[in-house]
Order: C-alpha cells, then structure tokens, then sequence
C-alpha cells in the first residue's frame, strides 16, 4: 500500500544519516538543499548552518572555480562526474580533500532543477599516496644519481631497467640497453660467469662476484657484481645486480703485481750478470769470452741471431755471431762504419731498438737475416769509448723495447770490459810470440844455404808472425821484378806468376817501397786507385809489402794477401819491416849459393850440348854424304819398277814382286829425304800461315788411315790465332811425324786429341793420344837421332830430332809430358805475329 510522504522522507533521510560518505544536494546556484550527517561532519558545519550555504564558502577560488567547471559541464552534458577531486576549508582553517561523484537533478519533464552527489573524505589516502609518490620519486632520484651501477633484468636475462652510472660505465644510453639481453654486454669468455650466477638465483641466492664487462667500444671494464633473485610468490621474475667499477682496483693490483714481478726480475738480473761477469772474466781466451758473451746473451733478452761487431780494421768487424743460417755468413765480414744505425750509437751512446726491421730504410739484413723483425743494437763501451756493437735479431716485430734495452745495456757493459781485458791479454801474447818468431826466423834463415829451404821456412814463418792468406816473394833483377816463391794462390795464378814480369817504376806500390825502403799498406785494393788488378787474383782485398834491402839496394819485395778489408795494420806493417830486415842478408846469401850452384850446372849443360852439337854436325854431314850416295841409284830402281808396271798386265804373276819393289823403294827414298832434311840441305821458306789450317791439312792425309786403325780424332782449335811466319810444308812434316808416332802408340785404337790455342804472344798446338805412354828413362832421349822406341824394322828414330829442328828453326820448342800406359802429349810453340799485353797486378 502507498506510504505516506512523512514517511518515505523519514525512511530516505534516516538512509543518507546511515551513509559513512556525505551525500548532498543542491540547486542549480550551488546552494545546499539536502545533506546528510556525514557531510556536515566532513565540513565542520551543523546541520544548520549548511542549509542554504554555497559552495563558495568552504574552498578557495581556485577550487571553487573547479567545482564550478565539474557542475557546468554536467549541467550541459547530462552526463554525471565520477572521482572529481577538490580541497575543502573548514572552519577550524584545516583543509581536507574531497572525492565528489556529481550528478544532474530534473523535475518530471526533465528539466535540471539541481544537482546530488556523494562526497568522501580521501585526505588521508591521498597523503599518502603522496608520500608513496615523493619515497619513489626520492628513491628513483637516489638510483639514477647513484656511482654504482644497477640494473634490473627479467627471467629471459633482458634489460628492464638500468641506471645512468650502469649505462656510462658501458658506454652507453639508458635506452640503449632496454630490452637488451646481458650478453650484449658480457664478453663471450665471461659469460660462463654470469650463467654461474643465473643458476645460484634460481636457487634463491644472492652473491657477488667479479667479471669484466664489454663496453661499446670494445673496451673491457672489471667490475665487482652484486646479484639478487626477484620473486613473485614462488616464481623467478628477474635480477636486481648492483656493478661496481673496480678498474682502479684492479690496475693497482696489476700495478703492485707488476712491480713485485719487477723487483723480483731485478733481483734475477743482478744474480744474472753477477753470474754473468764472473763466466765472462774466468777466461782469457778471447774466441771463448765471445762465445760466452753471447750464450749468456740469450739468458737475459731472448734472440733468434746475435752477433758482435767491434770497431776495427778500418770497419765494423763481425767477431762473433749465433743463431744466424751459417757462421760464415757472418763470422769475419766487415761492414762500414758509415752505417747510419751504428753512427746513431756512436753518437748518442745507448741502445737503439727497431719495433720492425722491415720497415727500416737503413737496415742491413746481413748474415741472412730476412726473417728479422724485431732488432737492438747495443754499444760496447769501455772507458767512455764505444769498441763495437752487440746485435739482437728477432723474428717478432716489436720484440724490444725499452725495458730490454737498459737490460742489454747492463750486460753490454760488462760484455765489453771482458772482451777488452781478452784483448789486452791476446795483445801481450800475440807479442810474444812475435817477438819468439822472429828469434826463430833469424836461427832458420841463418841455418841454411839452400835458396829454396829458406824461402819455404821464410813463409811459414812470417805466418806466425804476420797471417795471410797467400805470399809470394818478388825478386827484382834490371828494373824487373818476378815471382819466385809463393803460397796459398790457385793454379790459374800461379801460372800467371811464373810468366809475369812487372816493372817496378810502373807499379806504384812498388815503386813506393822501393824509394822510401818502407813497408806498405793498401787497405782496400777495391778502393785504392793506384792498385793494379792481376785477373787470377781478384779475391784480394788488403795488401801489405815490405823491401828486403841488402847493402842499401832492394833486391826483393815480401807481400802478403789478405781476403778481408782493412785487415793489415800499422802493427803489422812493424813487424814485417823487422822480419825483412832478418831476411835479407839469409835470402841473398842463399841466392848467392844458388845462383854459384845453378851457374854451375849451367856450365855443366852448355858442355853437354856442345858435346851434342858436335855429335849431330858429324850425324848431319855423314847423312848428307850417305844421302846422296844413295838417292841416284835409288831413284834408277823406283823409275825403273814403275815403267815395269806400267807395261804389266794386271794378272801378271811378277807384278805383285815388282809392286814390292817400287814401295820399298820409295820407303828408302822418304828415309834419304828425311837424312836430308835433318842434314839441312834443302832449302827454308817462309810465309804467313794459320797455324788451325795447316794443322787440318796435316790431319787430312792420315785421316783414313787413323780411321782403319780405330783412332778417334777430336778437334778443338781457338778461334782469332794470330798469323805465324812458316815453312808450312816442313811444319806440315812435324805434325805428321806427330800424328803418326801417336798412331804407332795406339796399336788397338783409342782416340788422339788435337788442340790449337794462343798463350801470351806465341801459338801452341798439342797432339795428345791415349796409348801405350813412353817409358821415364827414355824421355830423356826421344829427340836425339836414331832413337826409337819401337821394334826393329819400324822406325829410324829420326822422325823427331828432324821435328824438333825445323820447330827451333821457327824460334819455337816441343815439350812433351808422358806417363806409361795413359798416353803422351807433344806441345809444339810457336812464335806468333802479335804481341798480346799481359794485365797487371
């Protein structure tokens, strides 16, 4: 049933009382119309003193003007306010914040009348939500200004937040690291660490650890990481890691490491020169303090090759050196002091080091260093004077620095005082024993006689005295000086030398010593203009000379060779004046005897060729006679066999008899001819001839017959000979008797060699065959007449006294070499036309 009014409006407004937030009502100016208790009691007014208060009374203007844009823009809209927020005053001066729901009142037709709503004290909400936004904005604040880094990753291990001091020391923006996973920032071989780490946080522990982080560009930062699990109930949502920067840390660590390891290095150093110095000092022996110097070398700063090069002989000579492909590449070469590298030691006198050799204009890779990369050079020092160079070569670029260079410095200084008291010591000894070799010089030289005694005791011992690497002793006769003795030259030299006559005037070196009776030097004969070069001997590079001198006259020159630069020295030059002045008097008093015996001997062969002489004038006239007086009815035989065959028929039984007849008779015929030509009875003619053409021509009338006999012919004839004035038909005589007599040496074949070549200014032709070979006792005699080694009935033995005749004849000579069962070689020379100029030395 219907209620009465009373009763609704009681019932309603006993339901607003019971209400714990403030309801009200209001017209359309604002003005209260219905309001419960809890609004009174939220605005500090009675019940009263509301009724018809507007809203302007309790707020300020700036709240009311709110209040007034939240009800206008219901009243326009229709649509209600929710959670609308403003500050009330209330009589007591405090303010409280109210949370006011605003909705539009109509009449029955709609038409807005006022307005209603619930208004709810939120004062204290809201402080503290205040107070929760400032903590987090104070805490926030606190974490962004933070030096530690801190960072916030998810289960997946991706960035969820990071702060500034986190993104600096990485090298990177806030932003940039968002969404990133840590590995962007943990170098591959740290990651293992940060796994570790993620596996302890599944286990709901928290730890710290170090690890090295990867900036951005590339660098590697240490840090020391704190690392805590986040967990929502049971479940793992992420990591919270403080990182703190410990480069500085870490660097004084390593810096108090290194220095540990320095001092400690240094005291290893001092017990390693120390040990050093006492090796290097135990000895004397300098090629021993060398060798040492350079094993000890690699205990201190490793190499691949070292080497020691010491200021001497006019360059840097290389004394030493280990490591290298071959010693010899190194040990005994000299270089020039012009080196820029050892000129900057020289200057600055201290270690100079190359990070890459290769890169180097001014190096030299000597000793085949081409794999060198790394290089130091090292001063040897003694008294404030640099002696040399100690030299490191390694195959790693950037292999020295300074470090190693005050090191090698250290052991360079002591290096040095031990090679300097080795030299002291090898001085004083090499004295000595100077001083020994010239007593027992004086004593050889004056215990014999014999020329050829004395001159080999001469060049041994000047050997001890003064090294080289060949002598020879120069005689000089009318201006003229000529090898006599020598030692350590090839055969091509030699052979040189036993033809060689030089000029004094024209030789300056020899001049020199000559005039001034003074030993002589020559450096560098590459370098030294007035050195005259003999082409055997183009291996020489430092020559020393010294003038025997007896009675005030130089009678021969001792010089000495040497293959190295600089070698000689003013030293030596002493010594070897001293040891020619001891020479001299033995030398020509030897000669003296010498030449007594050789003059003697000579006297003893002019006889003996008299004696000869004599025997071949009687052989020759007696010939002669013989001759002739067998030549005209000779010659009746032959014409009368020849006519006998002329008229026979070709099967007549006597013709083989009288075809005997007829070639006996010309044998006998050829023998007479040879009498006569050995008895010089017919006459000598002369033209200019090419000996190669005259040889071809001899070879060509037996050349079938050489064949048929198995005898192979080889021919080598030089090119250019000069023309030789010959009686061409009588030289074409010696080459056959030649040829034939090395076809009777080669009875079961074998091969004859026939050459033709140009020796100074005469022409030399050899016939050379592989036979039987002549016996030793028999050389003696082959060119006398009548001798022969064949059998009975073979040979006149005339064939090579005619020979050896017509080639004097020409100004010429035969030489023959021979050993039994390997052949003979006749030498036939010849006078040529041209003189060929010899080259000097």
């Amino acid at each position: 049933m219907d209620r009465p009014m009373p009763y609704i409006e009681q019932r309603y407004r006993s339901l607003l009382d019971s209400l714990e937030d403030g309801y009200f009502e209001v017209d359309l100016a604002g003005n209260f119309t219905i309001f419960n208790d809890s609004l009174c009691r939220l605005l500090g007014y009675s019940r009263s003193e509301m009724m018809g208060m507007n809203n302007r009374q309790y707020m300020d203007a700036e709240n009311a003007r709110r209040v007034f844009d939240t009800f206008n823009r219901v009243y326009r809209t229709g649509q209600s306010s929710k959670g609308f927020d403003w500050v009330i005053v209330r009589p007591d001066g405090t303010m409280r914040i109210v949370e006011t729901s605003v909705s539009l009142i109509a009449d029955d037709e709609g038409r807005p009348t006022g307005f209603c709503g619930i208004a709810r004290d939120v004062t204290e909400r809201k402080q503290a939500e205040t107070e929760l936004r400032r903590l987090k904005e104070f805490n926030e604040s606190i974490v962004q200004q933070m030096a530690e880094g801190i960072s916030v990753q998810d289960a997946a291990g991706c960035f969820t937040f990071i702060n500034p001091a986190a993104a600096a020391l990485l090298g990177y923006e806030p932003a940039d690291l968002i969404g990133q996973h840590w590995t962007l920032v943990v170098p591959a071989d740290q990651q293992p660490v940060i796994q570790a780490a993620d596996e302890r946080r599944l286990q709901g522990q928290a730890d710290r650890y170090q690890v090295e982080l990867l900036r951005r560009d590339g660098a590697r930062v240490p840090v020391l990481i704190s690392g805590s699990p986040r967990f929502e109930g049971d479940r793992l949502v992420g990591t919270l890691a403080v990182f703190t920067d410990i480069s500085v840390q870490v660097q004084a660590a390593r810096e108090r490491e290194r220095l540990l390891v320095a001092e400690r290095e240094q005291r290893e150093l001092a017990e390693t020169l120390r040990e050093v110095a006492s090796a290097l000092t135990s000895t004397l022996d300098l090629s021993q303090v060398l060798d040492r110097i350079l094993v000890h070398l690699e205990q201190v700063v490793p190499y691949d090759s070292a080497g020691v090069l010491l200021d001497e002989l006019g360059g840097l000579y290389a004394v030493a050196g280990r490591g290298f492909p071959t010693s010899e590449q190194v040990v005994g070469q000299l270089y020039s002091l012009d080196d820029p590298l050892y000129q900057e030691i020289q200057r600055s006198q201290h270690p100079i080091y190359l990070p890459d050799v290769q890169a180097g204009a001014h190096f030299h890779r000597w000793g085949g260093t081409s794999y060198a990369r790394g290089w130091m050079g090292v001063p040897l020092m003694v008294r404030g004077r640099v002696i040399g160079t100690l030299t490191l070569d390694s195959r790693q670029a950037g292999a020295y620095g300074e470090r190693e260079a005050v090191v090698a410095q250290a052991f360079a200084d002591h290096a040095a005082i031990a090679i300097e008291n080795a030299r002291l010591f090898e001085a004083e000894g090499r004295r000595r024993r100077e001083a020994e070799a010239l007593r027992r010089a004086s004593l050889v030289l004056g215990a014999t006689l014999d020329v050829d005694e004395v001159l080999e005791q001469l060049l041994d011992q000047i050997s001890q005295v003064v090294p080289y690497d060949a002598a020879n002793l120069m005689w000089i006769d009318a201006g003229q000086s000529q090898v006599t003795q020598s030692r350590g030259y090839d055969r091509a030299a030699l052979d040189q030398f036993a033809t060689l006559c030089l000029s004094v005037a024209d030789l300056p070196n020899l001049h020199r010593m000559f005039v001034t009776r003074q030993p002589h030097i020559v450096a560098d004969t590459s370098s030294e203009p007035e050195w005259t070069l003999l082409e055997p001997s183009t291996w020489i590079r430092s020559w020393i000379g010294a003038p025997i001198v007896v009675r005030d006259q130089v009678v021969a020159f001792l010089c000495l060779d040497s293959r190295t630069p600089g070698f000689y020295t003013a030293e030596h030059a002493d010594l070897l004046g001293v040891f020619a002045a001891h020479a001299a008097a033995a030398l020509t008093n030897a000669r003296l005897f010498t030449e007594t015996q050789v003059a003697y001997e000579q006297l003893k062969q002019t006889q003996a060729q008299l004696i000869q002489s004599a025997k071949l004038a009687a052989i020759g006239q007696l010939a002669a006679g013989v001759a002739h007086e067998i030549n005209n009815p000779m010659t009746s035989v032959l014409g009368f066999a020849e006519l006998m065959l002329k008229n026979m028929a070709p099967d007549d039984p006597q013709r083989p008899g009288v075809t005997i007849i007829a070639s006996e008779a010309r044998r006998v015929r050829q023998i007479v001819r040879g009498l006569l030509d050995f008895a010089r009875q017919t006459p000598f003619q002369r033209q200019s001839a090419d000996v190669n053409q005259v040889v071809q021509e001899a070879l060509t009338l037996v050349r079938q017959r050489l064949g048929k006999a198995g005898v192979q012919v080889e021919e080598h004839y030089a090119a250019d000979l000069p023309s030789v004035p010959l009686d061409i038909s009588r030289i074409k005589q010696v080459l056959l008797n030649l040829i034939i007599n090395a076809l009777h040496a080669m009875p079961q074949g074998g091969v004859l060699t026939i050459s033709s070549e140009q020796v100074g200014d005469e022409v030399v032709v050899r016939v050379q065959d592989t036979g039987v070979g002549i016996p030793a006792e028999s050389l003696a005699h082959i060119f006398e007449p009548f001798f022969t080694t064949r059998p009975a009935g073979q040979g006149t033995g005339l064939g090579l006294a005619i020979s050896l005749g017509i080639v004097q004849d020409h100004g010429g000579r035969i030489e023959i070499e021979s050993q039994e069962g390997q052949g003979s070689t006749f030498t036939v020379w010849l006078p040529g036309t041209t003189i060929t100029k010899n080259p000097g030395v």
